[in-house]
């Protein structure tokens, strides 16, 4: 289903920015109403019910970016669209949960890139949004935090290597910060903890070599 859905708005998306004729510009923009007032409050079941299928949330994802992205350009259009208060208060909210448990868990890099398109959406299209995000940045700067002084200091085995969460934690960073404004991260706090842990390891090869 998840497949079938995301193929549907996503051509119907790739008709409105190809097609210069009106005609099959409205048909594809009634496609995306409907498909919107269907689906953008199924939004969260869809991507919980895909997390443990890396292909399926890949579309899951991608269906997020063009529904919220379409809802995001009706905006204050109103009429036969009905996209405007789709995602306003408690959906809108929810929508965001969903999308941060998706990119804290998954791996793909696209999936990733999807669902940072898709927040940006959802912040033009709920406030209640804005919170969520706001953790989710908060949350990836604070453990970023932690894994700093792990990388240059003799710790104990871990499951997942220091360097290889960090490495994670950064990717999520930085594809966040290209859909969103992180500088709430506090990154230059952030930029000082990683010159510390370069002047630390510099420290070290030095050592070594004398």
């Amino acid at each position: 289903l998840v497949h079938f859905a995301e193929a549907i708005v996503r051509l119907a998306s790739e008709d409105i920015a190809a097609d210069g004729k009106t005609d099959n510009v409205h048909h594809a923009e009634a496609v995306l109403d409907r498909a919107a007032r269907a689906m953008a409050p199924r939004l969260p079941a869809f991507l919980s019910s895909c997390q443990a299928e890396p292909a399926a949330m890949r579309r899951a994802a991608s269906l997020c970016r063009y529904l919220l992205g379409h809802c995001s350009a009706r905006r204050g259009q109103g009429g036969v669209s009905g996209c405007d208060g789709l995602l306003a208060g408690p959906p809108g909210e929810a929508v965001a949960e969903a999308l941060k448990t998706a990119f804290m868990r998954q791996p793909d890099p696209d999936t990733l890139e999807y669902i940072a398109e898709a927040i940006a959406y959802l912040l033009d299209l709920s406030e209640r949004a804005r919170p969520v995000v706001l953790d989710l940045a908060s949350t990836l700067h604070n453990r970023m935090m932690k894994l700093v002084p792990m990388l240059s200091a003799d710790t104990e085995p871990a499951d997942v290597p220091p360097a290889d969460a960090m490495l994670a934690v950064a990717t999520r960073l930085r594809i966040l910060a290209k859909a969103v404004d992180v500088s709430l991260c506090q990154v230059r706090s952030f930029c000082a903890a990683v010159l510390r842990l370069l002047d630390d390891r510099a420290d070290a090869a030095e050592n070594g070599c004398q």
